[in-house]
């Protein structure tokens, strides 16, 4: 899929840009780079590849994927915790077989789990050490949206909540990226002060990582036109409502006012949620993410 370029910060659009600073530097080169279809991108583990692989085939077994999540322990190990908690656990007993819990979780909520081990082994990745505390607020509120997004879709019932799940998680993937490029630009601090360049550019190129990891369409679309204006949008769809909504509220999650205020917004209109029921969707939200902790 193509991406338009954000217009407003092209080199050749960028006149309040210094030419000798980082941020025209970094803007010159992915608008290169995005053109040219040539934008080095992050790559998924190896076993979430092959989980990814093995879910897309329709006669794959639950024993097939329970021997590769066994290979990777941290992955096991948050597969048992999914599977033991009060959310999928029901009435069944607590279990040591992932072969149990990915009967338990299904197989969508087993591909959006093996999204988030792919953004903890990201985390962890050696290359942000030097960066990690620039980069810990975006980590942080993928995983909060993730449990908005994902208690918002159960609420609404107008997308699969492992899907938006996965969504919420990835949505601010660009700007990870952009963070980790703009510190190549001098010392480890330089991405600070690109705020602005990161707001205009991370849907396109977050959107580009999600098409490279394989990511359906619809959440390819949602994630570029994430900071999209409803008028301005040439894909409207649902999970666009729910994602913009999802972020909102994790931004206010901590303020009651702020999260009954946005019953009103067009998001939240169109999809039919009211004050009391984004109180529900943030508590039931925060009660899910610290599921995703481990």
């Amino acid at each position: 899929m193509s991406m338009p370029l954000p217009s407003e910060t092209t080199p050749e659009h960028a006149p309040a840009l210094d030419k000798g600073r980082a941020a025209f530097r970094l803007v010159q080169g992915l608008a290169a780079e995005l053109s040219a279809g040539r934008l080095s991108l992050p790559s998924l583990p190896e076993v979430v590849l092959r989980i990814q692989r093995t879910l897309a085939d329709e006669d794959c077994e639950a024993e097939q994927i329970a021997e590769l999540i066994a290979s990777e322990p941290t992955f096991a190990g948050a597969i048992l915790k999914l599977g033991n908690s009060v959310f999928y656990r029901r009435s069944g007993a607590e279990t040591t077989s992932i072969v149990t819990c990915i009967a338990r979780l299904g197989l969508p909520m087993v591909r959006s789990a093996s999204m988030h081990f792919a953004m903890q082994q990201m985390r962890e990745a050696e290359e942000f050490r030097s960066i990690r505390h620039l980069l810990q607020p975006e980590w942080e509120s993928g995983q909060v949206c993730a449990g908005v997004c994902h208690s918002l879709a159960r609420k609404t019932r107008r997308a699969h909540p492992d899907d938006m799940l996965t969504l919420g998680l990835v949505h601010n993937i660009g700007r990870i990226y952009l963070i980790s490029r703009g510190a190549e630009f001098g010392d480890n601090d330089a991405a600070v002060g690109m705020n602005e360049l990161f707001d205009e550019w991370h849907p396109v190129v977050g959107s580009a990582i999600a098409e490279s990891w394989n990511l359906p369409e619809q959440a390819v679309q949602a994630i570029a036109q994430q900071t999209t204006p409803d008028a301005e949008q040439d894909f409207a769809h649902d999970i666009n409502d729910l994602l913009g909504l999802a972020v909102a509220l994790a931004a206010v999650r901590e303020n009651a006012e702020a999260v009954a205020a946005a019953a009103s917004t067009p998001a939240a209109v169109r999809l039919g949620v009211n004050e009391a029921a984004l109180a529900a969707v943030v508590e039931d939200a925060r009660e899910f993410s610290e599921l995703l902790v481990y």
